[in-house]
């Protein structure tokens, strides 16, 4: 990369900086102590997007969004629509849900997991197929 923040000159100088970006995020995770899945994404998400902290919170607020729709199709999928909808209104104006959307934290993305999870489990446990359990697998 140049150093005045320019695009990169050739495809072979964006790849070194790629390798070289995830290998200090790999390096800056080892030892500590949360998953290094946020960290990744995050260090992707700043490569597209920028350092700007908007564009680094704007990742959580992504995730919680996530969270918001595998909340209402789990509710509307084991019950109606209107208690799908019931469940993101619950969730959406829940006080460490709205702080953790802002915060540039693992913790959306766990929350986005589990209810992906949990959406997968219930979408395997109406109909088991090898793709359903494959989903839920991963």
């Amino acid at each position: 990369m140049h150093d005045d923040g320019d695009s990169p000159a050739s495809a072979t100088e964006a790849a070194r900086y790629v390798y070289t970006s995830l290998k200090d995020t790999f390096t800056r995770i080892r030892d500590d102590v949360h998953p290094p899945l946020y960290y990744l994404a995050l260090d992707v998400w700043v490569m597209a997007t920028g350092e700007s902290v908007y564009a680094v919170r704007l990742l959580s607020t992504l995730f919680g969004l996530v969270v918001l729709a595998g909340t209402y199709a789990t509710g509307a999928r084991l019950f109606d629509r209107q208690t799908g909808l019931m469940a993101v209104v619950v969730l959406g104006t829940a006080s460490f849900f709205v702080y953790y959307t802002r915060e540039a934290r693992m913790y959306t993305l766990l929350l986005a997991l589990a209810a992906l999870s949990t959406w997968a489990y219930v979408r395997w446990m109406e109909q088991p197929n090898r793709w359903r359990t494959g989903f839920y697998a991963i």
